[in-house]
């Protein structure tokens, strides 16, 4: 409940996801997922084995 806010979310999660449509990824897609504002990082392992 503290993280979705009501407790019977999970009832419901799966047919409300089944209800979102390629238009709505897309939607999402350009307004939040734009080159100008990503964070590009790289990892790079110091060599020790764990």
């Amino acid at each position: 409940e503290a993280v979705v806010g009501d407790y019977r979310w999970y009832e419901t999660v799966l047919e409300e996801l089944h209800t979102v449509t390629l238009a709505d990824l897309e939607r999402v897609r350009a307004t939040y997922l734009q080159k100008r504002t990503r964070t590009v990082g790289r990892y790079e392992p110091d060599g020790e084995a764990e």
